[in-house]
């Protein structure tokens, strides 16, 4: 942070140093941008031109935003904003809009950092980009276009790091600390991504996705979540995700190479089609790592499962559950491991599940299939814990099994285990072994075909079969079990069983009947069979049996010919074994007190019956159909069974059966030519099983009719396409399950009865003759699979009712039709009631033909339940009664396909856990309305809907309370009593997920929400007596909803994307972003700050608001052809209604506008409106930016800024319209684009004086053109412009402005020429004396302004020092020292350029007295000459030549004077040579004695003496001096 926040403030601070680009900017041509900028406007890239930002710029967006229709060159840069939010937890994302690349942009960005944006990106054209770093954006990059982006960092993104809807390639990403990493529903490619402190990495929502090498790092909630439409691969996931894989309803996705840790491997509701192989997960929670839902296609192949996790009742190694799959789909798992702690598998629903060469470990239960269509099973092995319960579960469907074997360390003293339980199931399976179960296998009214199964080392019961029968084609093998076989009310038949180790090998109770053929035992301490039931055994050991029935097998052997003697290898079918002769002969399985004997070939067979015995032989010979005519043999039965390529038995003649002789057509179809017919002759019979018969039929015979199965798998029909004549008969007639579609006719005196059967014919009947069809309801009433006696059958329009009897059955016969010579009589519809307690329930039976129906009354228990509760479809449907209540400790589960009817206000409390699949949950009809599911006691509690139909409830769902609610693909329907269907009033923090769900028949709102959050998607609401949502106060997320109806807000957060409603009514919203409406109309009040982006409306008024303020774009209202398309009343004062982009058709008004107090412009932008009248406002004011108006526009007491559009009509009430045109303006110099300072200006009566000021270069800019007032108008043609830039003169011109004028204002700067500048005194190389006065004069002009607006400057130099600096044309150097030096001139124009003149010059040292001259000697500065010192001052010890050393007179530069006696400043002679004068004057007293020298003339005489000796001492001092400085000139020389 404190990083961030030093980098922050340097930015900041940059952005203060940088130049401002002034207003909205528009290339018109290439530009660049190098350095700190700064922008103050919006600014677009034209098409056409290109804009660079140069390396190391720093480009600070404000709150603006860049787009960029042509192209964008980025590299190593920075683009930021220095505007700091405030807001609590900010970390200043979305401070400026965006950068768009529009669909006819390309952008190059590389090496570039992009921050605290809305969207960093918005890339719709081409876009390319490396090395990028995104962060503190709202958004990444939102991608509709096609992008390609490598080596992409991004961080604290509020959303995600890109949301795709185009096509986008990602190399070498990094996205951390963000909601979301990837959202696409486009073509998406990515290879190389980390991901850590997301809410989910990727999500997929269409298109095609091809994903590589995903790392999540760390703090990841879900890896990959797959939805509906989206395809592709991952291959190569990494890392940790609390979810790795969610999926709803995908269309084809594969995810391999998975190597991950975390809570689930894969969490769907509604998988669709799916892939996963080659995962290793390591669960570290108690969640079901793989829970899925599909009704598609899921496979799992190469899983490796493991884990570990601590909870409060123990820690465990491994998950508590492996896999859960449910639904109506298909699952494959293959070349899996898969480890639990209580169970490895659980599969229930209408679905299926495949599994080959995988392993299971479970410490409890290890598989558990309920309701599933079926499973198959090969090459697998399922292995059990020591303590174990239970290792297959299974409960209804058909299941294949092959190689599949299930263990369990073997345990003496293991009791209740079992290897495989199964109910009401049917087998079909190759091979199964289980190991070391106390019973290793048990069928409950189940039925089973295996080829070999091997039930080993259970020491209780190897096969526990109960109303079950069970088929072993092969080897079967018991070892090592108390009871190897034991049978209740059942049938078993084994080809060869191998019995070891056991007390008994059988116990067969008087209902049951096993058939060995061949039986071997060993070890056995009892009986090798026993019971009261029937043993049916071959062997060729001495066993001990103690049976009811005992049956000894012998092998016949049995030779099968043709009618001429002719060997054929036929099938055959004997006590419900089969096989195939060899070379003509087979070993048949015969018993000894008789079996039938079943041989076909080429699909006629015959029948018959034989007695077993040692070494028996048999010749049969199988009948082949002729050509012609077919006269079967007498008293032979003849079978035409399936032919090996399933086609008909064609005949090519009539065929007659004999007295004594017997057809039967088995599985087939019998097709006789039209010219022929089928005879059955008295005393012959002609029987079918699941037959056809096609052609005519005459029957002299009792016996023309269905009959069993002839290998016993039950009852089975006849059907004649045809026409029957029944003739000659000579008694009644009983035929069963015909059914008839051709003609019927009988002769005389017949009198035939079909029972269980219909005609679809004529029915012409002789004298004395009478057709009837006879069909029956056999009805049963079952709770939970046990028989329900006294049930009471009622029959409309029948006094008496029935009841059932022990077995809970109960029969009604019917005629469905009589014709005799009377007439014809058919029977009506019936309804049937079932009533039992407090449950009623109807069918319809239509006695045209016969029915088997069930009522299943399984009942549940109401009160608090204390056990797990499952309803299972076996025994659905279920009733209840009473209130349920489910505690926090418990749970309930509905399986797929059941049924729940809920008494008239009874309720189910859900304080625990409620899973509920593709089920039903109703009333119990007649107008009752269950009270409903009432949900809520902690965060614990969960409830769980998934394709279930919920209906007839008041209301159906009501949470009340913290809780956990997801619900999918689910139907609500029906609510009574005023109530909604689903009630969200949570006194805590309820949690509501709500997809892919129905909505409807409510008689109050569909969806009634107070409180909580709620997740609102891909669902329908519809025919609501109320709103279809009516939410106050709460959380609401709404997405891809279709409501047919009113929706009602106020209050709410969360956000909205694309829902279609009638009236959408919003209140008091504050932030609320709504995507992609489309409704009737939109009615809102008081919304502080609403954002809508795509609204679609057809109706009117469209749009009807009230103190609302935000935006709303991508509009489109079609009011239909009358009414008012927008309307905004009493807008709010602190922010604007924002509308952009949209239509406004079809209406009479448009746009209506009022207030009664100050309120924001409305803000019209791209809106093409047309209407009557377009835009009326009273009072409110309104800027329309482009778009289009037809219509007019009717203002009053306000103002309307109309920009680059003008209506036909403009009317104005105490208020004004003004018209803008935006215009570009483009400076440039000699064709080279610059910046420059622009004021614009109109003037007149009307509006007075307008003006703008502008900087920079191809600069929008918006200039008044039409001008309306009350009682004026005034249209602008032209602007004055006049434009400064560097260095350049100012340009001044009228130019033509208007939307019929061009866009783009061309300003041609004219260039600046340097002034003239020359140095005329003195001249170069000039001389001075030191304290001489040097004048210097210039010569100067310019081109554009006048010597008073130059800069004159003047500057003196020596080495590079600057000595003194003067201005103005003329003027006076003084006061230099001696040296070499240098003058300058510098002139400066007005535009700051400049022209520079020098010149050198030299100042010499001073010579007072001009003595140095070219006599003086510079060596002794001596003048031999002249005879005097001279030379500069310094030098010259005479400086004025008086004969004065300097060092003696008192004025050494004035040769009038040297000397003063008494000091007094007065000379005391003055004596100038010739020329010169001076301004001392002399002493008239010299001595200073107040005596003036005139007076002491006397005194002088006197001292003439001594005078003398002062001469004589004077010259001596004089001597003295002249040799010192003679030494002094020496030394300084």
């Amino acid at each position: 942070m404190r990083i961030r926040a030093v980098a922050l403030t340097v930015l900041f601070m940059i952005s203060l140093a940088s130049p401002f680009v002034s207003s909205d900017t528009v290339t018109t041509g290439d530009t660049d941008i190098s350095g700190n900028y700064t922008m103050t406007g919006n600014y677009t890239v034209a098409k056409g031109t290109t804009l660079t930002i140069k390396t190391g710029s720093v480009i600070d967006m404000q709150s603006y935003w860049m787009e960029v229709e042509g192209t964008l060159i980025v590299n190593d840069a920075t683009i930021m904003s220095s505007i700091q939010s405030t807001g609590i937890g900010s970390h200043n994302s979305g401070v400026w809009d965006y950068i768009t690349i529009t669909s006819n942009g390309t952008a190059h960005i590389h090496n570039t950092t992009i921050s605290n944006a809305k969207s960093c990106l918005i890339n719709d054209g081409v876009l390319y980009a490396s090395n990028i770093t995104m962060q503190d954006c709202i958004i990444g990059i939102e991608n509709s276009g096609t992008a390609t982006i490598a080596d992409f960092e991004a961080s604290s993104i509020d959303q995600e790091a890109v949301r795709n809807t185009g096509t986008v390639s990602l190399t070498n990403i990094d996205f951390d600390n963000m909601s979301g990493g990837v959202k696409s529903s486009g073509d998406l490619d990515l290879n190389n991504g980390e991901f850590s402190l997301v809410g989910y990495g990727l999500s997929l929502s269409g298109g095609s996705s091809d994903i590589a090498n995903i790392d999540f790092v760390s703090s990841v909630g879900t890896g990959i979540s797959i939805f509906s439409g989206a395809s592709g691969q991952i291959d190569v996931m990494t890392g940790a995700a609390t979810n790795a894989i969610t999926a709803m309803d995908s269309t084809g996705f594969t995810i391999s190479n998975l190597d991950m840790t975390g809570s689930r491997l894969i969490n769907t509701w509604s998988a669709g089609n799916l892939t996963i192989d080659e995962a290793v997960f390591v669960s570290d929670s108690s969640e079901t790592p793989i829970d899925i839902i599909t009704s598609g296609h899921v496979t799992l192949s190469g899983i490796d499962l493991t884990g570990s996790f601590n909870s409060p009742q123990g820690s465990y190694d491994a998950p508590w559950t492996g896999i859960a799959l449910s639904g109506s789909g298909d699952y494959h798992i293959s070349e899996s491991t898969i480890e639990a702690s209580d169970i490895a598998l659980v599969a229930s629903g209408t679905g299926t599940v495949t599994i080959d060469n995988s392993t299971f470990y479970s410490d409890r239960l290890g598989m558990e299939f309920g309701s599933l269509a079926g499973t198959q099973i090969s090459d697998s092995t399922l292995n059990m814990s020591t303590g174990s319960e239970k290792g297959v579960d299974i409960l209804q469907g058909i299941h294949n099994f092959s190689a599949f074997e299930i263990n369990t360390p073997f345990n003496q003293f293991a009791t209740g285990t079992i290897g495989l339980e199964a109910w009401y199931a049917e087998f079909v399976s190759q091979s199964v072994t289980v190991n070391g179960f106390a019973t290793s296998m048990s069928l409950h009214d189940s039925i089973a075909e295996f080829n070999d199964v091997s039930l080993l080392d259970s020491n209780s019961v190897g096969l526990a079969i109960h109303s079950s029968s069970i088929e072993i084609n092969d080897m079967f093998e018991t070892r090592i079990s108390d009871t190897g076989i034991q049978m209740e009310n059942s049938v078993a038949k084994v080809r060869s069983w191998s019995s070891s180790s056991h007390e008994n090998g059988a116990v067969i109770d008087n209902t049951s009947r096993l058939t060995s053929w061949v039986t071997t035992s060993s070890g056995t301490l009892f009986y090798d069979a026993k019971g009261e039931g029937q043993f049916d055994y071959g062997t060729s050991q001495n066993l001990i049996i103690d049976a009811g029935i005992e049956n000894r097998i012998w092998d016949v052997t049995v030779s099968f010919e043709d009618l001429v003697g002719n060997p054929i290898d036929a099938t055959w079918e004997s006590l419900g074994f089969t096989g195939t002769a060899n070379s003509g002969t087979a070993q048949v399985p015969v018993l000894e007190s008789g079996s039938e004997i079943l041989a076909r070939f080429a699909g006629v067979g015959t029948v018959t019956t034989e007695v077993g015995a040692d070494g028996g032989t048999l010749l049969m010979q199988v009948p082949i159909m002729p050509q012609g005519d077919w006269l079967l043999p007498g008293g032979q039965t003849i079978v035409l069974g399936m032919t090996d390529d399933g086609s008909a038995h064609t005949a090519t003649g009539n065929i007659t059966i004999p007295a004594n002789s017997h057809l039967i057509v088995d599985r087939s179809t019998l097709e006789i030519p039209s010219y022929a017919k089928l005879k059955v002759n008295t005393l012959g019979s002609f029987s079918g099983v699941d037959a056809s018969v096609v052609g005519d039929v005459e029957i002299h015979s009792e016996g023309f009719s269905s009959v069993e199965d002839i290998t016993a798998l039950g009852t089975t029909s006849l059907h004649v396409e045809g026409n029957v004549l029944w003739t000659t008969c000579q008694n009644s007639i009983e035929s069963y399950n015909l059914e008839i579609t051709g003609d019927v006719q009988l002769d005389n005196s017949c009198r035939v009865t079909v029972n269980s059967g219909n005609v679809n014919g004529n029915i012409v009947v002789g004298t004395g003759a009478k057709f009837e069809v006879v069909n029956t309801l056999e009805l049963t009433v079952l709770d939970k699979g046990e028989a329900v006696p006294g049930a009471t059958i009622s029959i409309q329009g029948q006094s008496q009712s029935v009841t059932t009897n022990s077995e809970g059955k109960a029969t009604r016969t019917a005629s469905a039709i009589v014709v005799d010579s009377s007439g014809t009589t058919e029977s009506y519809i019936e309804n049937i009631t079932m009533q039992w307690n407090d449950i009623t329930e109807y069918i319809t039976w239509n006695p045209t033909s016969s029915r088997q129906h069930t009522f299943t009354v399984s009942t549940i228990d109401g009160g608090v339940i204390d056990e797990y509760l499952e309803l299972e479809r076996i025994w659905s449907p279920y009733y209840l009664s009473s209130d349920l209540v489910i505690p926090s400790d418990q749970t309930m589960r509905i399986y797929d396909g059941v049924a729940l009817r809920v008494s008239d206000g009874v309720t189910i409390t859900v304080e625990g856990v409620m899973d509920t699949g593709y089920s039903t949950i109703s009333s119990t009809g007649g107008g009752a309305r269950w009270g409903g599911l009432i949900v809520g006691h902690s965060s614990d509690t969960s409830l769980s809907i998934v394709g279930t139909n919920l209906v007839e409830g008041s209301p159906i769902l009501s949470v009340e309370n913290d809780a956990q609610v997801t619900i999918s693909n689910a139907l609500f329907a029906r609510s009574g009593g005023a109530e909604p269907l689903i009630s969200i009033n949570s006194m805590g923090m309820s949690l509501v997920s709500i997809s892919s769900t129905t909505l409807m028949d409510s008689s109050s709102n569909c969806l009634e929400m107070y409180s909580g959050e709620l997740f609102l998607s891909n669902s329908d609401i519809k025919n609501c007596a109320g709103d279809t949502i009516w939410a106050r106060g709460s959380w609401i997320d709404i997405d891809g909803v279709e409501a047919n109806g009113d929706v009602s807000l106020e209050g709410v957060d969360g956000g909205i994307n694309d829902l279609q409603a009638n009236t959408l009514t919003i209140s008091n919203l504050d932030g609320y972003i709504m995507e992609e409406l489309s409704l009737s109309n939109l009615v809102g009040t008081f919304n502080r700050d609403i954002t809508i982006d795509g609204l679609n409306v057809s109706g009117a008024p469209g749009v009807d608001l009230d103190g609302t303020a935000g935006q709303i774009s991508d509009l489109a209202i079609d009011c239909g052809g009358s009414g008012i398309g927008l309307i905004s009343h009493h807008g709010r004062a602190s922010s604007s209604l924002v509308v952009s982009d949209g239509s406004i058709v079809s209406c009479t008004k448009g746009v209506d506008l009022h207030t009664d107090g100050e309120t924001a412009s409305l803000i019209l932008e791209d809106v093409d409106i047309s209407a009557s009248v377009a835009i009326a406002s009273d009072g409110n004011p309104v800027k329309v930016y482009d778009g289009s108006i037809i219509g007019s526009v009717d203002i009053s007491n306000a103002q309307a800024d109309l920009y680059n559009v003008e209506p036909s009509t403009m009317t104005v009430d105490n208020g004004q319209i003004m018209v803008w045109s935006t215009h570009i303006i483009s400076a440039s110099l000699e064709g080279t684009p610059i910046d420059v300072d622009v004021d614009v200006a109109i003037q007149d009566e009307l509006i007075q004086s307008w003006t703008t000021s502008i900087s920079g270069n191809n600069i929008e800019v918006d200039i008044p053109y039409v001008l309306v007032k009350q009682d004026a108008t005034e249209t602008y043609s032209k602007a004055t412009i006049s434009a400064q830039g560097e260095a350049l003169p100012e340009l001044i011109g009228e130019y033509d402005i208007g939307l019929e004028n061009p866009d783009i204002i061309s300003l041609l700067m004219t260039p600046n020429q340097p002034p003239v500048a020359e140095i005329v005194v003195p001249d170069e190389g000039f001389r001075a004396m030191e304290t001489e006065v040097i004048p210097i004069r210039a010569l100067v002009s310019d081109d554009l302004d006048s010597n008073e607006d130059l800069a004159i400057e003047w500057n003196v130099v020596i080495g590079q020092t600057s000595v003194m600096k003067l201005f103005d044309e003329q003027n006076n150097i003084t006061d230099l020292e001696a040296g070499l030096y240098v003058l300058t001139l510098e002139v400066t124009d007005k535009q700051g350029v400049s022209t520079t003149d020098s010149l050198s010059f030299e100042i010499t040292l001073l010579d007072s007295d001009g003595d140095w001259t070219a006599t003086c000697n510079d060596d002794t500065w001596y003048d031999k000459e002249n005879n005097l010192n001279c030379g500069p001052d310094i030098y010259d010890t005479d400086d004025d030549n008086d004969d004065s050393l300097d060092n003696r007179d008192v004025w050494p530069l004035d040769p009038c004077a040297y000397m003063d006696t008494d000091n007094d400043g007065q000379p005391d002679d003055l004596n100038c040579p010739p020329g010169v004068t001076t301004w001392l004057t002399v002493d008239a007293d010299d001595d200073g004695d107040g005596v003036p020298d005139s007076l002491e003339s006397s005194n002088n005489d006197e001292e003439s003496g001594s005078n003398g000796i002062v001469i004589i001492a004077f010259i001596f001092l004089f001597l003295a001096a002249a040799i010192i400085l003679l030494r002094r000139k020496q030394v300084v020389e």
